[in-house]
């Protein structure tokens, strides 16, 4: 079974401010957590480090010297077990082929039938979202298989053929939706990035011409 590679934070830190916790930052190195932790100590900054736990119950950080030299009453600890999260700002998106004439001939079709013809080019992104914590591929199906799901006036439901894309700071996945679960198409990363780019580029609106141009 194809599913999202859910990479876990070692660290989190917690930015405290008057009216509780502001901004959440996770570490997935321990180089730039421990510049981090220590920079927050030496400049007397509020925040509260959160170690995380795996399954048996031992840090994921296997460094702890530093914390000889948190000085700061400012900066706590506590410890927590590991959330199923990639990172924050994760976000999935759905391709889908437009069903027009000039349709892909494998619209709707399992992977075997069209992995001969698959192409990013012939998709259109229909939908973006926040990937929540613990979401799965299944998950995802569901979502969007529901009479309330979302965007259901602009995009057709989940189906065969659909492109689900899983976009995170340490990587990005791409998978089919197959006839029975998912197929994951790494293959197909380059090309959706780059129509991604354009996209974006696109959208933007035109830079202003200076006073001197004609």
């Amino acid at each position: 079974m194809h599913e999202i590679r859910w990479k876990r934070p070692l660290a989190s830190i917690e930015y405290l401010y008057a009216d509780g916790v502001g901004d959440v930052k996770d570490y997935f190195e321990e180089e730039a957590f421990l510049h981090d932790v220590l920079d927050a100590n030496d400049c007397g900054e509020p925040v509260c480090v959160v170690l995380y736990r795996d399954e048996n119950g031992n840090r994921l950080l296997q460094s702890d010297e530093w914390m000889e030299e948190i000085d700061c009453p400012a900066v706590s600890v506590r410890e927590e077990p590991a959330p199923p999260v990639q990172d924050r700002d994760s976000t999935y998106e759905i391709y889908q082929i437009p069903a027009t004439e000039n349709s892909a001939d494998y619209l709707f079709l399992s992977y075997e039938r069209a992995k001969s013809q698959l192409s990013a080019k012939d998709y259109v992104c229909v939908y973006s979202a926040p990937l929540e914590p613990g979401m799965t591929l299944d998950g995802i199906y569901a979502r969007h298989n529901r009479d309330d799901r979302p965007a259901a006036q602009t995009m057709r439901s989940l189906s065969v053929s659909d492109v689900v894309v899983v976009r995170g700071k340490q990587s990005t996945q791409v998978f089919y939706v197959d006839s029975i679960g998912f197929r994951e198409v790494p293959q197909l990363v380059p090309m959706l990035e780059w129509l991604k780019k354009k996209a974006t580029q696109k959208s933007r609106p035109p830079r202003p011409a200076g006073r001197d141009e004609r």
